[in-house]
């Protein structure tokens, strides 16, 4: 059964508060744990031509990161990401994007048969999954 964008952020939420109240990581270090979590997800599902795609995912903190580095790989963009979320400070909003202008058709248009379905809903649905098995583990 699909779920509306409504619901699922609706599930996510509630998922995301049971993990960060019950994980043995309090607070922001589990916020940085799910951030670089939802970062690799959306990663491994972004088709690869040339790894200019991969590379260009951006971590913001409190802002959308439009940043575009047609040089940069997934190592480097993993590693930046990850030092952001490292300054994260308790209520900040994460924000993962990338600014390259074909991205809008990956996710919503099957532009790649890599990612018919996208990428951002996918790892959505399979970060809250991912965030209720930690919370039964609890």
């Amino acid at each position: 059964m699909a779920q509306n964008s409504t619901s699922l952020n609706r599930n996510f939420n509630k998922q995301l508060k049971k993990y960060i109240k019950n994980s043995n990581k309090k607070g922001t270090k589990a916020i940085r744990g799910v951030g670089l979590q939802a970062l690799k997800m959306v990663m491994i599902k972004s088709p690869v031509d040339k790894g200019t795609f991969r590379g260009n995912w951006n971590v913001g903190i409190g802002i959308l990161d439009r940043a575009i580095d047609l040089d940069r790989r997934e190592p480097q963009a993993t590693s930046e990401g990850k030092s952001r979320l490292g300054s994260i400070k308790g209520g900040e909003i994460i924000n993962i994007s990338n600014a390259l202008p074909y991205a809008m058709r990956l996710e919503f248009d099957a532009w790649s048969s890599q990612a018919t379905n996208g990428m951002v809903r996918i790892t959505l649905i399979e970060l809250t999954f991912w965030l209720n098995a930690q919370n039964r583990r609890v």
